[in-house]
């Protein structure tokens, strides 16, 4: 079977001690196929395309699931997804140590992060019981983080957003 979804969001950050006040809209169309090769497997590979107005570009976000059914109460499964995140939280420190957190879009040389997500695991089940085990692993890339620096003359925020971070 194909199943196919399309949505419209808006997304707004003011921040009110620093020069931004933006708000852009998005666009997102996600298309899945179900696939069933043999009665004990399932098969969705899926797409997902975001569109964000503010930077115009369109971001590709790939998905894959798996279920085989090892016994008629045991079954593995097994999922990949690429994901975007377009409003982050910004840690912000200044000069002197003190840190400021607060919410931004992706812009101005803020780009979304990324991030990747496996999993996999085994669920048993019964009529009365479910039990999962499950591993899970997520890689992040373009983790915003914004530094004050300052000067007799000036104060300029300067934003770093290539920090990366892996949680299993």
């Amino acid at each position: 079977s194909i199943r196919a979804f399309y949505g419209y969001d808006t997304l707004e950050e003011e921040v009110y001690n620093i020069e931004f006040d933006d708000k852009t809209n998005t666009y997102t169309f996600f298309g899945e196929l179900e696939l069933k090769p043999t009665p004990d497997l399932n098969i969705k590979p899926g797409l997902r395309a975001t569109y964000l107005e503010l930077n115009e570009e369109i971001y590709w976000q790939p998905r894959f699931s798996m279920i085989y059914h090892l016994s008629d109460n045991l079954e593995f499964h097994s999922e990949f997804g690429l994901y975007y995140q377009f409003i982050s939280n910004v840690t912000q420190i200044d000069n002197v140590g003190n840190v400021t957190n607060y919410w931004i879009l992706g812009h101005d040389g803020v780009n979304p992060s990324k991030s990747v997500h496996l999993q996999g695991g085994l669920n048993y089940f019964t009529r009365d019981w479910f039990i999962s085990l499950e591993l899970y692993s997520r890689r992040s890339k373009g983790i915003a983080i914004s530094y004050l620096q300052f000067s007799e003359e000036f104060q300029e925020n300067v934003y770093l957003n290539d920090f990366n971070g892996k949680e299993h």
